[in-house]
Formats: C-alpha cells, structure tokens, sequence
C-alpha cells in the first residue's frame, strides 16, 4: 500500500465518525501533521500506529457524555428526523383532510382530526426515529475494559516538539494494515435515494394508519359522498396493520443503515438480506395469512354499478381467490430479490468488508 493511499485512508476512516462541520478542517489538520511527522524520517505505518485505531482517535472530537444521540450522528439524525416529521405530518393532513372533505365534516371537525393525527404521528417517529439511531451508534461502540492513553493532533503536535522519534512502549493493538480501501464512486449509495425511499416509506404507512378508508371505490349519490367500498379488508384491520407496520418498520431500518453508511459494505449488505427476507415473511403473512384485502369488493361493486366482470384478462374476475395475493405477493418477491441481489453484488464488487 502506497504512503499517500495509507494516509488518506487513515484520515477518511477518522473524518467520518466526527461531525460534518469539522471534517474539512480535521482532514487538513491530519494530513499537515502526518505529512510533517513523516519527512522527519518516520515511516507512515509508525505514524499511523501511532495515532491508533480511527475510530478510537475520532473520539476525540467528540463529546459523547451523557447524550443518547452522539455528535457523530446528529447531524444525520436532525436532517432525517425533520424530513420524517414533514412527512409524517404531510400523511397526516392528507388522510384527513380528504376524508373529511369527501365526507361532508366541518372544517373544525377536520382540523381538529389533523391536530390529533400530527401529534400521534410525530411522536411516534420521533420515537422510532430515535430508538433506531441510538441502538445504531452504541452497536459501533466498543467496550474497553483497560483505560488507555487518549491522542489528540494537539498532544502529538508537541510529543513531536520533544522528540522526533517515536516510542512504541504502549501497547499496540491496531496496525494501518487493517485500513480499508476508500469506497469506490460506484459502491456509494445515493443520498437523494434513501430520503426518497424513506419519506415515501413514512407517508404509506401514515396514509394507511390514518385513512384506509381512502384506498377504495367512492359511491356518490346525488353529487353527495355515501360510502366508500374499501379495497382493504377493514374488518380485520386491527390485526393487519400491526403486522404491515411492523414490515414498514423493517423497511425503513434497511434504508436508514444505507444512509448512515453511504456505500455499499458488509453492514448494508447483511441488513439487506435480514430485512428483505423478513419483509418477504411478513409479506406473505398479509398476502395469505391474513385477509389483507377486502375478499366482497369486486361483489360489492358488481352490484353497486351493475357490471359483470367475466374476462378472463380483467382482475377483478379473480378476485376473493388466491390468484390476486399471489400476483401481488410474487410482484413484491421479484422486486425484494433484486434489491437483495443489486446489494450483494455492489457489495461485493464495489464495497469492501465493513
């Protein structure tokens, strides 16, 4: 490995575990002091060794006292909770307002219902926003049962001013050789990607908490909303969505892991396939388990606006038997296997083995 490739991994791996705002200066600070410390004549694995393990040295920039989310993540965690929240809030309004509306209710019956649904939805992102940063960054946190020295750029800076050459009577456990390579352009996972992914995530699962009733047939008479015959099997909907958010829930830890770790790595690609392969079990679940779907709507709106549906290339015409789940339950199935195998390929193609 080449001085100047093992000095930019050093500083990478150090970088990004330290707040946004003191990356750059960081990275220039580390790469002016490796720099001088090996033209004095030492060799950059000394150097490195030196410094230590990143992940160990980065705490040093951090202030992890007595806080659930650190600095190394709250930066990423106030950005991603505040697009959440919009979203949570946006589902929210949406759901009511236009049952509301469809419905014939008083505004402030409608506002009222909104201000509720907020308050719900926000608290529980917030909560589940929370939980799964906080359980993300204590799983990267060693515990170290022997209390060792602690560097910093500032006390090298002047054990250098003393000596130029470098004492190694501390024990070492960590070498430059276990540095892993920059991740290349093509492993990185878009960021624009995972929000995407993540509001649309949240805005499903709000539509679906608030208003169900939403996805279905509206039957008006006289330019007056009656009913809506549901696509959904509401009668049962106390027991599926449970089951639906728990696989939501699933979802968005997979896409929040991508986005903390921006490329493609063992961590994404194990989460991938743990959260894929439970989202197809929680799927199949909805799909044949449970009456997901309303099993009288092609009856009801047979009857409703007296139409046969008796081609054999119309959906309907199969619906209330298995062949309905199955196409959806298979659509969903193609579309996970991708994504797992998209993952594993990058990962192993691209990625490296973090």
């Amino acid at each position: 490995m080449q001085d100047r490739e093992m000095m930019e991994r050093y500083i990478y791996e150090v970088v990004r575990r330290i707040p946004k705002e003191q990356r750059k200066e960081t990275a220039l600070e580390l790469q002016e002091l490796i720099s001088d410390m090996t033209e004095s004549g030492e060799a950059i694995e000394a150097v490195l060794t030196l410094l230590g393990d990143p992940s160990e040295f980065a705490k040093q920039y951090r202030d992890e006292t007595n806080v659930l989310i650190g600095p190394a993540y709250y930066s990423d965690y106030m950005w991603l909770l505040k697009i959440v929240l919009a979203a949570a809030a946006a589902s929210a309004v949406i759901s009511e307002l236009l049952h509301g509306l469809i419905a014939g209710e008083f505004l402030a019956e409608i506002f009222s219902k909104i201000l509720g649904n907020m308050i719900t939805s926000g608290i529980m992102v917030f909560g589940v926003i929370t939980f799964i940063f906080a359980v993300l960054e204590r799983q990267k946190i060693k515990v170290e049962l022997r209390e060792k020295k602690k560097w910093s750029v500032d006390n090298l800076k002047a054990e250098e001013k003393g000596s130029r050459k470098i004492s190694f009577e501390k024990e070492i456990s960590w070498h430059p050789a276990q540095l892993s390579p920059i991740p290349d352009k093509r492993a990185r996972i878009s960021r624009a990607d995972s929000v995407v992914s993540i509001v649309f995530i949240i805005l499903m699962a709000g539509l679906l908490m608030f208003g169900p009733q939403l996805f279905g047939v509206y039957i008006f008479e006289d330019d007056e909303f009656v009913r809506t015959i549901s696509i959904f099997n509401l009668d049962n909907w106390d027991i599926i969505l449970p089951v639906f958010l728990a696989s939501v829930l699933i979802g968005l830890i997979d896409e929040i892991i991508r986005l903390i770790n921006g490329y493609y790595c063992k961590t994404v690609m194990i989460s991938s396939i743990i959260t894929g392969v439970s989202q197809m079990v929680l799927n199949a679940i909805l799909l044949k388990g449970l009456p997901f779907f309303n099993p009288d709507f092609a009856e009801d709106v047979s009857q409703q606006f007296e139409v046969n549906f008796v081609s054999e290339i119309d959906l309907l015409h199969y619906w209330g038997t298995s062949f309905v789940p199955n196409i959806f339950l298979a659509v969903f199935l193609i579309i996970q296997m991708i994504e797992i195998t998209v993952t594993v390929y990058k990962t192993l193609k691209y990625g490296d083995e973090r």
